[in-house]
């Protein structure tokens, strides 16, 4: 006759149930402070769309966690001998000081530090049958909303629109169209053209840059693939910037269609 005994809970539960808890005490820690960075992106028109580099990467697990392949169902995995175990004690901590710095220095930006570390711990231990470059694709758009530029100071689209001005420059004066290039304007006899209008918006390579990505997440493609995409974006978008520029010139000086509008909406005039 056997007898049923109870078993106790696995040592991988408890763990689990600790993760949980320090991810809540991370985001009551370090979310009031990382607001202030979510305000000033969201009050900066040109960066309003950073909230997908948020919903996407949290959403993504929850859906494709209940499909993710079980341990011993023969499922072949890159790269799965690495230890998750320490690396995730390392980002904990690494989250923890960020999160006690991020106060004492008054930094928004380390807040949200602290909350992306946590929530790529929390998702190592959560998600540890997932192949290592899924999880990357996850955790990769957090990572990007790191990198936007916390003040007009470090905004490096003034930089980047005033490539493109001398370059749609160098186009027109092939096509013959006097021209002065005058930092983020183009100066044309029938006027003037603002070419910053045209590097904000679509033209803004970090948005290109976020959409490569999330297509990338979405659509399952190797890693070669999503690298070579991600990587050419900020090409695609100084190109793609340079010919709108230049087209949008030409219509100004040929045509009198003026394609921008206060810097924000595409209108093309009726002749």
């Amino acid at each position: 006759m056997s007898t049923s005994v109870a078993t106790p809970p696995t040592r991988a539960g408890r763990l689990r149930h600790s993760i949980d808890w320090l991810l809540g005490l991370s985001l009551l820690s370090s979310l009031p402070l990382a607001s202030v960075f979510f305000c000033d992106l969201w009050f900066r028109s040109d960066y309003r769309f950073f909230p997908l580099l948020m919903i996407v990467p949290l959403v993504m697990p929850v859906w494709r966690g209940r499909k993710q392949p079980q341990a011993g169902s023969g499922s072949r995995q890159s790269v799965k001998d690495i230890p998750r175990g320490p690396i995730s004690l390392g980002l904990w901590f690494a989250s923890g000081l960020s999160a006690i710095c991020a106060p004492l220095l008054f930094s928004p930006w380390l807040a949200m530090l602290a909350l992306t570390l946590s929530w790529c711990a929390w998702i190592l231990v959560r998600m540890g049958q997932t192949p290592w470059p899924q999880l990357l694709k996850w955790t990769l758009p957090l990572l990007v909303l790191l990198l936007l530029p916390l003040s007009e100071r470090s905004d490096p689209l003034p930089s980047f629109s005033s490539s493109v001005t001398y370059a749609s420059s160098s186009l027109l004066d092939l096509l013959g169209i006097a021209n002065a290039p005058a930092e983020q304007r183009l100066q044309l006899q029938n006027g003037s053209y603002d070419v910053a209008a045209a590097c904000r918006g679509l033209g803004n390579p970090y948005l290109l840059f976020s959409a490569a990505i999330l297509l990338c997440m979405s659509t399952r493609c190797s890693l070669s693939l999503g690298l070579l995409t991600v990587g050419s974006a900020p090409l695609w978008s100084w190109g793609g910037s340079v010919l709108l520029a230049t087209a949008s010139a030409w219509l100004v000086e040929k045509q009198g269609m003026f394609v921008w509008l206060e810097e924000r909406l595409w209108i093309a005039q009726a002749m």
